[in-house]
């Protein structure tokens, strides 16, 4: 469960980092802030909360949400500045009405609206939309704002796709002790050659 909670997490800092067109030295307190947060959640709900072995942290819903409206905005020619702040107070008051839910006691008569079919369907456009996200960040296009300079660049999306088929590779041949961590192995893998490979390209570049 540590491994899935890691994965989880650290990669929502790079995404946002590109969604809002951050600078690089912001990744570090990103991944800080998220880590931090996740642990105090996982905290207060071992001590305090369900006491179950649930995942904690950024959930796919919720920055698949934030990535969609980044997405929309932004080709609309919404400063990211503008995004930030509504999507700040829109998660301010959505804690403040979930808050509300929980104490009122209706959260059970709201979950008779969210049916098998209507997940179904939710999460189906919500993947549909991730995706063409995803691909663009491995292509290495622009997120949500056109640029006419902007290239495919194939190396990035080439190690993006070895990395895919390395991972399941280990989840469909290797025992389940093993392949459990398919996806930790597959991300240290990732990033390992890829962060050689930047730094040998610079090299080269320099000398």
């Amino acid at each position: 469960m540590v491994f899935f909670i890691f994965c989880n997490t650290v990669v929502v800092p790079p995404t946002l980092l590109s969604a809002f067109h951050l600078p690089a030295d912001n990744l570090l307190m990103l991944t800080q802030y998220a880590f931090l947060t996740t642990a105090l959640a996982c905290l207060a709900q071992a001590f305090c909360g369900h006491r179950r072995a649930i995942m904690e942290g950024p959930t796919g819903l919720w920055w698949g949400a934030i990535l969609t409206i980044t997405l929309g905005e932004a080709s609309r020619g919404t400063p990211l500045n503008d995004i930030a702040s509504s999507l700040s107070v829109g998660i301010a008051i959505s804690a403040m009405v979930t808050i509300f839910i929980g104490i009122s006691g209706l959260g059970h008569r709201l979950a008779r609206l969210f049916t098998p079919a209507v997940m179904v369907f939710f999460m189906l456009l919500l993947g549909a939309q991730l995706t063409s996200i995803f691909f663009k960040g491995m292509l290495g296009l622009p997120f949500g704002i056109a640029d006419t300079s902007a290239r495919i660049k194939l190396a990035p999306f080439g190690l993006a796709v070895a990395v895919m088929c390395f991972i399941l590779a280990m989840i469909i041949f290797l025992q389940q002790r093993i392949s459990r961590y398919a996806l930790l192995v597959g991300t240290v893998v990732g990033w390992g050659y890829g962060g050689y490979a930047f730094l040998h390209h610079t090299y080269r570049r320099v000398n």
